[in-house]
């Protein structure tokens, strides 16, 4: 029995794996006998073992109910008689000795219709007639099982619905409600992974709910109400918390609507439109709630799942072909979902047979994969392809040919993000001057990869230069740079390499961090956009860190050179730019105040070159309005070359930011 209980426990606990909305579906297959006629009302149940129950009922010769077993490698067993005639409206599940178990309806001794049980022991199947009244009919039995091995059941006598419970032999019966009519207002039941019970059944116009919370039926609650025609309500507990209701509701064609609780039944939401539809049939399992139903307007089964805070999008289960309806559904420990349904495409009334078929679909390949590389770093970018199935992309990679296999070479990253969004990861302590060959697979969620794509990196030390000519949105990684002006307060600094070549600006947080001292810069290459228009590159989201201290020295040039032209296709110059580009260095320049204008100086070495302000010489933003320097002192200063345009100006101007007062010389 321990062991048996431990079975069941499996089935009943929240830890399955579940698949994800989009799945695909095995070709349909009969599992009642051809020549049957009047075959319908299917149930399936799916075991702690793997396997399958699966039961229903025929109408010619006899009313007999009957049940078929598919083993936990997916070979269906043959056909089994259940029940004497007159018999209908099954229902299955696994109970906790592990054994198949049945409720359903019959015509007792009384001639009216009672309750029969119906176990499957190893020498076969044993009913026993379960109610017996002259005047009272005992239909629509419902079963479910908790984690702790008891056995629930609902049922209507008449219009009214009742519970019972098994825990080692059938309790009383406890009065639940009343419904108007019970073939269109039967009860159905779930057991919450907490053991709670949930009930629902309707009438015409209102959608009743009640809940066992372990010792106490609480007072009955209307979850819904319509002005048409409410038939077959079900309910999905899939956790403790989140309950989830659907009812057909007959409009101006079949309509399915649902309702759900977040708070373990105790409120509800207004009940609203799903989709169209008929004969839903509803089951919690593994954190989720599975729905089948008649599709609306077609000849096929349609299939949705709802994960607490969303429906998933409908698809079709099976193919469109002709009349198709009373579909069940289980879900078994692997989470494949198991489907069957009344079809009479051969016009013979057969039971049809569907699951979610393994997919051996690849996904497609990731795009737009891309190495960069930076000292001792590569930055490996790419967009996840938009498979609804798609779980992970593995990056793998060799230092001698690209990857041929997911399994061909270093795993370097698994980076699980959402269909079609995209992602990044930094490959780090690598060796400067080795070619990496990275190879980029795409995954599903049934573990089928796409074609690679590759890309290759040589790790080196960039210079400030080289970083400019890479592309927006590039994680770059530059070292032993030193920092040349640090803004704080506004939130960035200039960094230029050692050589004195190139300078670039950061953008990010400087705590610390002071002119003079050498850093590494990690961050993402952009593009600094004034007036609408590229002013000049930087490295947003930066961290730096402070590796050790230097001289900052100048690089003394003509005004007219300061800016310079542009340096490819992504660094902008000024407008009329001569020379090396040299935004972003630290510059000296020496000559004349031509003008002063609050924290603003202009600065002309006779190079006569004229600000889009009309006035003549270089722009020297300044620290503050208190500036030393007068109209006709004649000057040196040294500070960094920094984009500006001005609205309307074509381009940059030539400007420098003067970081302190102290690298300003007058010389009067």
């Amino acid at each position: 029995m321990r062991q048996l209980m431990s079975r069941f426990l499996c089935v009943a606990s929240l830890f399955y794996f579940i698949p994800t909305a989009a799945l695909g579906w095995s070709t349909p297959v009969a599992i009642s006998p051809l020549g049957d006629t009047g075959t319908s009302i299917p149930r399936i149940a799916a075991a702690s073992d793997g396997r399958v129950f699966a039961t229903w009922r025929r109408k010619s010769p006899d009313w007999r109910l009957f049940y078929r077993e598919r083993s936990s490698s997916g070979a269906w067993g043959p056909v089994e008689t259940v029940s004497v005639p007159w018999s209908e409206r099954p229902d299955i599940i696994q109970d906790p000795q592990g054994r198949p178990h049945m409720f359903y309806a019959g015509t007792g001794a009384g001639g009216k219709t009672d309750l029969f049980e119906a176990i499957r022991y190893s020498t076969g199947w044993v009913c026993t007639q379960f109610t017996n009244t002259d005047t009272i009919d005992e239909d629509y039995p419902k079963l479910g099982v908790d984690s702790l091995g008891r056995m629930h059941l609902v049922y209507t006598k008449n219009n009214n619905v009742y519970h019972r419970m098994w825990n080692g032999s059938w309790s009383g019966e406890t009065y639940l409600g009343q419904c108007e009519n019970a073939y269109y207002h039967r009860p159905d039941l779930s057991v919450a992974p907490d053991n709670t019970i949930h009930v629902t059944w309707e009438n015409r116009s209102t959608f009743y709910y009640r809940k066992f919370n372990g010792s106490t039926w609480l007072p009955t609650q209307v979850i819904g109400t319509t002005t048409n025609f409410f038939a077959y309500g079900k309910i999905a507990a899939i956790s403790s918390t989140h309950i989830v209701a659907v009812t057909f509701d007959q409009l101006t064609s079949a309509a399915l609507k649902w309702t759900c609780s977040t708070d373990g039944g105790a409120t509800w939401t207004p009940l609203a439109y799903l989709n169209d539809g008929h004969y839903p049939s509803l089951k919690a399992c593994g954190g989720k709630a599975h729905l089948v139903y008649q599709w609306a307007g077609s000849n096929c089964i349609g299939y949705r799942q709802w994960d607490g805070t969303a429906w998933s999008a409908a698809q079709r289960a099976t193919p469109d072909t002709r009349w198709q309806g009373w579909p069940d559904v289980a879900v078994d420990i692997q989470g494949d979902v198991h489907v069957v349904y009344d079809d009479d495409s051969s016009e013979l009334d057969q039971i049809y047979y569907v699951c979610s078929a393994k997919d051996n679909i690849p996904p497609q390949p990731v795009a737009g994969f891309v190495a960069a590389a930076s000292d001792q770093t590569v930055y490996l970018s790419w967009t996840n392809p938009g498979d609804l199935d798609f779980a992970f992309t593995k990056i793998v990679c060799r230092t001698d040919r690209y990857p041929v296999s997911p399994s061909d070479g270093l795993v370097v990253c698994q980076v699980s993000t959402a269909p079609g969004s995209p992602s990044s990861y930094i490959h780090r302590q690598l060796t400067n001057g080795l070619t990496y060959y990275y190879a980029a697979f795409a995954f599903d969620t049934s573990s089928n990869w796409s074609a690679s794509v590759c890309a290759s990196a040589m790790p080196y030390v960039l210079s400030c230069f080289d970083a400019k000519q890479m592309s927006d949105n590039l994680w770059v990684r530059l070292t032993n740079k030193v920092v040349t002006l640090v803004y704080s307060a506004s939130g960035y600094a200039y960094v230029q390499d050692p050589s004195r070549v190139s300078g670039i600006r950061v953008s990010g947080s400087f705590a610390g961090i002071t002119v003079g001292d050498v850093v590494d810069v990690e961050g993402y290459l952009g593009t600094r956009f004034l007036s609408g228009l590229p002013s000049e590159r930087q490295i947003g989201n930066a961290t730096v860190t402070k590796k050790g201290s230097a001289t900052v020295t100048p690089v003394a040039m003509q005004c007219r050179s300061v800016g310079g032209g542009p340096a490819g296709p992504l660094v902008p110059g000024v407008v009329g730019g001569i020379g090396t580009n040299n935004i972003g260095l630290f510059v000296k320049i020496a000559g004349k105040v031509t003008a002063k204008l609050n924290d603003t100086i202009w600065v002309d070495d006779g190079s006569n070159i004229l600000d889009p302000s009309g006035k003549t010489g270089i722009l020297v933003k300044c620290p503050d309005s208190n500036i030393p320097a007068n109209i006709g002192d004649i000057v040196s200063l040294s500070g960094v070359v920094e984009g500006s345009i001005p609205v309307g100006y074509p381009g940059n101007r030539r400007q420098i930011r003067l970081g302190s007062y102290a690298n300003l010389r007058i010389y009067r």
